[in-house]
């Protein structure tokens, strides 16, 4: 699914207890991702879970030929249910 969160659109999935989440920058052109945008997704999504008071137990980067191209991000409460209501159209 595609989330908008701080002007920042990018692709999430999430476990059925919503507690572990994969951020993924959307690629642009041949390129494809680059870090700085699979940090601003992983960024957000752990912002979003700072307002929801749910800690970060464990920050996983997601690299494909030395580069991170997204985050695999596990909480102590369910934030993907709030990502959800801020999903746009694909």
């Amino acid at each position: 699914m595609r989330v908008k969160l701080n002007d920042v659109i990018f692709k999430v999935a999430g476990t059925a207890d919503g507690r572990i989440i994969l951020a993924m920058a959307e690629g642009r052109g041949v390129s494809g991702a680059t870090q700085y945008e699979a940090e601003q997704a992983g960024g957000a999504v752990e912002a979003t879970a700072a307002s929801l008071g749910a800690k970060t137990l464990k920050l996983e980067g997601l690299a494909f030929g030395g580069a991170i191209f997204g985050y695999i991000l596990h909480f102590d409460k369910d934030v993907y249910t709030t990502l959800k209501k801020s999903s746009v159209e694909e």
